[in-house]
Formats: C-alpha cells, structure tokens, sequence
C-alpha cells in the first residue's frame, strides 16, 4: 500500500459520528468515493473520506467536531467531506454499496469500476496513480474496460486511459498493445474527436 505508514479507522470515526448525529437528532446517508474506496480493497491508505452528503453548517460542525476529538481532521479539511460533488456527478444507485448502517447513519460506497472512472475523469497524476495497482489486478482488456466505464456514464479519454494502463503494466505493454491495436486506436481517436 501507499500513503500513508498506518490506515486511520473509519470505521471508528462512523462510528462516533453516528452517537453525534444521534445525539443532536439528526440523520445522515454518504456515499464515499475517492481513497476510502481504494483502503476497503486494500490499495492505499487515505487521510480523509469524500463523500457525496447533503451539507449543512451544524452537520459541518458535528463533522469537525468528531474529527478534532479523534485527531484526524487535517489542518486544511475535515476528514470527510463534499468537496467532491464539486466536481463529480453523484454515482446511481446501480453503482452504490453499503459499507455500514448504524442507527443514525448510513455509510454507502460506489463501487471500485466507478471510483476508478472518477479518477480517470479527473486525470491528475496522483489520481492515475492510484488506480494503478488496481488497473494491474484486473483481468479485463483496455477496450472492454472502456466500454464500462461508458456503461456507467464516462467519457474516458483514451489517452488518458492508455497512460493509466502503462503505469500498470509497463512500456513493453504499451509497445505490444500499440502493435496489437493501432488501427483500432486510431479509429477510436478519430471517433473522439
């Protein structure tokens, strides 16, 4: 794993959001995306969880709060939060799992394919990283991969996509698949654009 030395314990920190959120009568559904995704399957450790939420400023401060008493809000951000849904669309429910159901509290995620598509989307070198490990476990070839990632509403660059499958597989790969391939890759660029 990357990252960090040690995982944090979210589980715990749910955990204690939901006595909070119980506490102040209120109720909460997330739906984690990005690196907490990526920790569930063992691929790296994260130091926050995006989630999609509905936010509010006392559901700010439960946050905050919860955090600072487990001394894992970073200087800069809590350990969860929204920020995500500033620049991503809310993944549907067919792509949605739960992770844990707590009184008060429902912690869902999207599952891997789509997490991988959203740090496809974003195309930040940190990102394409990330999901290297991943690209490199999986068994499915660039083309069938792409399709999925269609089926669940992206638009994966495939230069994009071909980066991330290099830094999985190597540029011997890359060399092989360009041999393989390079008609169809033409085409499915000339299509692109």
């Amino acid at each position: 794993m990357s990252g960090i030395k040690r995982p944090i314990d979210f589980k715990s920190a749910f955990e204690t959001l939901n006595r909070e959120l119980k506490g102040n009568d209120m109720t909460l559904e997330l739906i984690c995306v990005g690196g907490y995704i990526l920790q569930l399957h063992d691929y790296k450790y994260t130091v926050d969880v995006d989630a999609f939420y509905n936010s509010s400023t006392e559901l700010d401060q439960i946050i905050q709060k919860v955090g600072d008493a487990l001394g894992i809000n970073r200087p800069d951000e809590p350990w969860l939060n929204n920020a995500v849904a500033n620049m991503n669309q809310k993944p549907s429910e067919q792509f949605i799992e739960n992770i844990f159901q707590f009184s008060n509290l429902i912690v869902n995620s999207a599952n891997l394919n789509y997490v991988v598509g959203m740090k496809l989307h974003s195309g930040r070198d940190q990102d394409i990283d990330d999901i290297k490990g991943i690209l490199k476990s999986k068994d499915t070839d660039l083309f069938t991969f792409k399709s999925e990632l269609e089926e669940m509403g992206f638009r994966p660059d495939i230069a994009v996509l071909l980066d991330a499958y290099e830094r999985a597989h190597g540029l011997e790969w890359l060399a092989a698949f360009y041999e393989e391939n390079g008609e169809k890759l033409m085409q499915i660029i000339y299509e692109d654009n």
